[in-house]
C-alpha cells in the first residue's frame, strides 16, 4: 500500500492565499446571509485549523477586525485575549493582532472592568474603537488614553452621565492619530480649561448630537485642524442653535459641514442665515427640509451682485414627506443654480426624492446648469477638490 505524501508549500505563497482569502471573502457569502465580515472571519477561522503554518498566515487576519455572531462569541473572544489569572496565557500576544473592535451590539455581556481590560490588551495596534452601550466607564478612559494608534473612536452609544465632557477630553488629548471622534449622545458638551488638555492636533472630523447649548457652541473649543463637522440627531435643532453654532470664530475656515436631522422637525424661518459669513464652506450635507435657507440668502445676495456661496458640493440627504419643501423643490432648484449656488459643480439627492421632489422629468435640465458651472473651472480647481460624481447624480 502506497504512503500519502502531503503537498509542501512555501510559507511565502501560504502567506499570499490567506492574504487573497481574506480579500476575496470580504466580497462574497455563502448564502446564509452572513455579513462580509463574519465570512470573513469563518474563512481564516478554517484556514487556521489547516496546521501550524496556516495558522501562522491566517492569525492576523483572524484577529485584526473581529465580527461578534453573538454575545457568547465576545465572552470566548474577551478570554482569549485577556484570560483570567487562572487561566494559562497564550504564548501570542493576540491582543496586538487586533486593529479594529466592534462592541456596539453588546448589551449585558461585558462590563466596565472588562472593557477597560480588553481595551489594555489591544492597545498596542487598536485603529478603530466603537464603544458599548451600557459597560463603558470611566475606568475605560485609562485604558483608551493609551490606544496612541487610534484614528476613529466612536463613543455615540454612551448612555447616562457618568463621563464628564472635560474628562473625556482630556483623557483623548494624547492620541496623537486621531482623526474622527463620534461624541456620546447623551453626553452634556461643556466648556474646558487649559488643564483638560488640547484636541489632538490630527482630529479633522467631529460628530455631534444629543442636546446642544447655544451659548456653549458659539464660544466652544473645536479642534484646530477640524475640516469637516457633522451635526446628527441633535434633539434641539433650530435655525437659531445653527446660528450659534456656525458663528463660533473658529468653524469659520469649515470646508465641509453635514447635518442629519432624523425625525427633528426644523424650522428656518427665522434668524439671518449664517452660511454666507463661512467663505471656505466647499461641501454641504443638509435634509431636504432645509433648502428654503437658501432662499433666505438668495435675497441677501440681490443687494450683492454677481456674488454666490462658494459651496462647490450639496447632496440632499434626508426628506421628511410632511414637508411643503417637495412642492417647492423643483423652481427652488432653478433658481439658487442661477443665484446662490452659482458655483455648484455637483448635486446629489437620494434616489427615492427625485420623484416626490419633483425632479425626476428636470434631471436633465438641472445636470446642464450644473456642468454649465463646470465647463468654467480650470483642470486644477477640479482636482483639487477630488470630486467623485459632477453634475446632477442620485444615490
Amino acid at each position: 500500500m502506497g504512503s500519502t505524501v502531503g503537498l509542501y508549500l512555501p510559507t511565502e505563497i501560504v502567506v499570499l492565499i490567506a492574504e487573497w482569502a481574506n480579500t476575496l471573502s470580504l466580497y462574497s457569502h455563502d448564502g446564509q446571509n452572513q455579513s462580509p465580515a463574519r465570512a470573513r472571519q469563518k474563512t481564516m477561522y478554517n484556514l487556521c485549523l489547516v496546521n501550524h503554518q496556516w495558522y501562522s498566515a491566517a492569525v492576523g487576519h483572524l484577529y485584526a477586525y473581529p465580527d461578534f455572531l453573538a454575545g457568547s462569541s465576545f465572552v470566548k473572544f474577551a478570554q482569549t485575549i485577556s484570560p483570567p489569572s487562572r487561566f494559562n496565557k497564550s504564548k501570542t500576544d493576540l491582543g496586538t493582532l487586533v486593529y479594529g473592535l466592534r462592541l456596539d451590539h453588546l448589551v449585558h455581556e461585558s462590563s466596565n472592568s472588562l472593557t477597560s481590560r480588553l481595551l489594555g490588551r489591544v492597545s498596542k495596534n487598536l485603529r478603530h474603537f466603537t464603544a458599548p452601550r451600557a459597560s463603558f466607564g470611566v475606568n475605560a478612559l485609562a485604558s483608551l488614553a493609551k490606544c496612541h494608534n487610534l484614528t476613529d473612536l466612536d463613543l455615540s452609544l454612551i448612555g447616562g452621565k457618568s463621563i464628564s465632557f472635560p474628562r473625556l477630553k482630556k483623557s483623548i488629548a494624547g492620541l496623537p492619530n486621531l482623526s474622527r471622534l463620534i461624541l456620546p449622545t447623551f453626553l452634556e458638551i461643556t466648556h474646558t480649561t487649559p488643564a483638560d488638555g488640547e484636541w489632538p492636533r490630527s482630529l479633522t472630523h467631529i460628530i455631534v448630537g444629543g442636546h446642544l447649548d447655544a451659548g456653549v457652541m458659539f464660544h466652544f473649543d473645536w479642534p484646530a485642524n477640524l475640516t469637516k463637522l457633522t451635526i446628527s440627531g441633535c434633539k434641539n435643532l433650530n435655525e437659531s442653535l445653527l446660528h450659534e453654532l456656525l458663528s463660533n470664530k473658529q468653524l469659520v475656515h469649515l470646508p465641509e459641514l453635514e447635518i442629519w436631522a432624523g425625525t427633528q422637525v426644523i424650522d428656518y424661518d427665522l434668524g439671518t442665515p449664517v452660511l454666507f459669513s463661512m467663505p471656505a464652506l466647499r461641501s454641504l450635507t443638509i435634509p431636504v427640509q432645509m433648502l428654503p435657507i437658501f432662499q433666505i440668502v438668495d435675497h441677501l445676495l440681490i443687494r450683492l451682485r454677481d456674488q454666490s456661496l462658494p459651496l462647490r458640493v450639496l447632496k440632499l440627504n434626508e426628506m421628511s414627506f410632511a414637508s411643503d419643501t417637495k412642492e417647492l423643490a423643483d423652481q427652488l432648484i432653478y433658481e439658487l443654480l442661477d443665484g446662490t449656488l452659482g458655483n455648484l459643480w455637483s448635486l446629489g439627492i437620494r434616489r427615492e426624492f427625485m420623484g416626490p421632489l419633483g425632479l425626476d422629468k428636470e434631471s436633465s435640465a438641472i445636470d446642464h446648469y450644473i456642468m454649465d458651472h463646470v465647463e468654467k473651472a480650470t483642470d486644477e480647481e477640479l482636482d483639487a477638490i477630488g470630486l467623485d460624481e459632477v453634475g446632477l447624480y442620485t444615490f
